[in-house]
């Protein structure tokens, strides 16, 4: 599974597993069936800058999936603006 925050300034998102709310990370793992900190821990959790990176595509195309991903429901919001979505390695 990869999981994306979007948007996202720092590119440490492991910063973010403090921050985030428990109840955002009960969602992602009801969602999912992966706690927020295995999903750290084994590496899936890119800053939306880095999932271009992984996945090989531009700023534009990611803009695509995530609206995808967004339309299926695939989000989680952990507030303040960042959301956490789940976007397959190809599309």
């Amino acid at each position: 599974m990869w999981s994306f925050i979007h948007p996202v300034s720092s590119p440490d998102v492991s910063s973010l597993v403090p921050t985030a709310a428990a109840a955002a990370q009960a969602e992602f793992e009801a969602k999912w069936g992966l706690s927020w900190a295995k999903a750290l821990e084994d590496g899936n959790v890119y800053s939306a800058v880095d999932g271009c990176k992984k996945l090989g595509i531009d700023g534009e195309t990611m803009d695509t999936r995530w609206g995808a991903t967004k339309k299926a429901g695939e989000l989680v919001k952990f507030g303040g603006g960042f959301y956490c979505g789940k976007l397959a390695l190809s599309a």
